[in-house]
């Protein structure tokens, strides 16, 4: 079996490698990216989200292996997709559990689209109430802190966004079978065994992100939603999340949370970093 694995490595690493990573923000691709760009044979060519198709035309037509990495939503919309899929020697699409994505969103979009852009006094009552929820996660249900970290929330509108962008993974989902799916939780607990026999290399364990890309990192880890969740939450996000996991390989039985105190380091600690870092660039004072 050793031998047969061996060779398989050995025939598919004398592929060049042109490497597709598909996620949605949040979901880990950043890191996957990363791992995968020095866990390479050779050095690639690399697109990090890129917008238009010409250099990266450029780039196939070379000798270098060429990896890149889009967002699903802005890489349809943008026509990318169509034009990169048949060019791909191999495609991987990123999934993690909704219940952490949804946390992990929602934090770092409320950082860096929305409280930078409010006053000192709002934005220090804002980091006061996420305080609240850490010192005592079951007393502020998650589904509250939206109106405060979003632009113009709508209850309403917001679940029926949640439903369609839940049809369109799973449709996405049914309409690439030639993706290999890898879940964020197997990605960052190094369970990579066949990963490594679709890219043809061993990856890399401990590769640390570019600096230019490590403001996009909060916890690495998972099942942090377990704190965040109330019973009001559950209520509210289950109907949506269940139909939505199971495809994925997550178990839709396990809705058990675990109101321990939430470490500020991955809630207002990690939000007023990254405002301050959006108040530095627009030159504004910090907070």
């Amino acid at each position: 079996m050793k031998r047969l694995f061996k060779s398989l490595f050995r025939s598919i690493a004398e592929v060049r490698h042109r490497i597709l990573i598909v996620g949605y923000a949040r979901s880990g691709t950043t890191l996957l990216f990363s791992q995968i760009k020095h866990s390479l044979p050779h050095p690639p060519v690399t697109f990090f989200e890129p917008g238009e198709f010409a250099p990266i035309e450029t780039a196939l037509e070379g000798t270098k292996p060429v990896l890149i990495k889009v967002i699903i939503p802005a890489a349809l919309q943008n026509g990318l997709l169509p034009k990169l899929n048949p060019r791909m020697t191999h495609k991987v699409l990123l999934a993690r559990d909704p219940r952490d994505l949804i946390i992990s969103s929602l934090l770092y979009g409320g950082a860096t689209e929305v409280l930078w852009r409010k006053e000192p006094d709002q934005i220090v009552q804002i980091l006061e109430r996420l305080r609240q929820k850490e010192a005592h996660p079951a007393d502020v249900p998650l589904i509250e802190l939206f109106p405060l970290l979003r632009h113009h929330f709508d209850e309403t509108h917001f679940f029926a966004e949640m439903r369609r962008n839940a049809r369109n993974s799973l449709i996405f989902l049914e309409t690439h079978p030639d993706y290999q799916v890898v879940r964020y939780e197997d990605m960052i607990t190094h369970r990579a065994a066949s990963l490594e026999a679709y890219l043809g290399f061993r990856l890399v364990t401990e590769v640390p992100v570019e600096s230019e890309y490590h403001h996009v990192i909060r916890t690495k880890g998972s099942g942090n939603w377990r704190q965040w969740f109330t019973p009001t939450d559950v209520e509210k996000f289950r109907p949506i999340f269940d139909e939505l996991m199971a495809p994925f390989g997550y178990s839709t039985a396990d809705w058990e949370l675990n109101h321990q105190p939430i470490s500020p380091e991955h809630g207002s600690e990690y939000v007023k970093s990254r405002l301050n870092e959006r108040r530095q660039q627009a030159g504004l004072s910090p907070i």
